[in-house]
């Protein structure tokens, strides 16, 4: 059993002691959270969408930036974005309104209007929407082949020490996948090995069917057989 499958297990843990306390608040931030994990652990957003369904006859009861800030980030990735950039501006936090319009932004494909937002919460933002918004970006930048720009959006995401929600235990790993197909497509195998191999360390404790991790496998070991031929 995985690391992904512990943190579910120890959120239902939580979720249930919570309930005992009825602390909904608390619960369905949790809820969230679990939606979240399946997400950047197994890249399901249709299961983060079930859990955050579940908060919904509830969401109008809570106005916490945590909570809200979760409903923001869930509506960002079903693609509801008026409703997200709305949301992220009643927050009334600028940093999170700006990481949510980078993200938004990054999901339609603009990576310049992203890049521009992302600047400027990596400037003075907090680093957990650093984490974010600079993953969602270099992803954003790969897809569009602006492999040098992702690059240095991945580095500034390595460069952040903030494991505010696991974003930074989940992301962080995945930033040096992300950065072995960018060296790959660059065609520097060296580069590429490196960076898989530093990401397959990072998971080794990774539950096997997490798909980055099942790829990341495929690729290391074409790399290798290619490079020793």
């Amino acid at each position: 059993q995985g690391k992904y499958r512990k943190a579910l297990q120890a959120i239902d843990r939580r979720i249930e002691l919570l309930k005992q306390e009825n602390d909904t608040v608390n619960v369905a931030i949790e809820q969230l959270q679990r939606g979240m994990t399946f997400l950047y652990g197994w890249n399901d957003f249709g299961k983060t969408w079930k859990e955050a369904e579940t908060t919904i006859p509830v969401q109008h009861k809570f106005t916490t930036r945590s909570f809200m800030g979760f409903v923001t980030l869930v509506k960002v990735y079903h693609g509801d974005y008026r409703e997200a950039d709305s949301l992220a501006e009643s927050i009334n936090s600028k940093w999170w309104h700006r990481a949510i319009r980078s993200l938004i932004f990054s999901s339609k494909g603009n990576e310049e209007k992203a890049e521009i937002f992302a600047d400027s919460v990596f400037q003075t933002g907090r680093g957990f929407e650093k984490i974010i918004v600079l993953y969602e970006l270099a992803k954003c930048q790969y897809e569009k082949g602006f492999f040098d720009k992702a690059i240095v959006s991945l580095k500034k995401l390595q460069s952040v020490n903030d494991n505010t929600w696991g974003w930074r235990a989940a992301y962080y790993p995945k930033s040096f996948y992300l950065m072995g197909k960018i060296y790959e497509k660059k065609g520097n195998t060296n580069l590429a090995l490196k960076n898989y191999e530093k990401f397959l360390e990072l998971w080794k404790d990774a539950d096997q069917d997490v798909p980055d991790l099942i790829d990341a496998k495929k690729r290391y070991k074409a790399l290798k057989e290619k490079s020793s031929s």
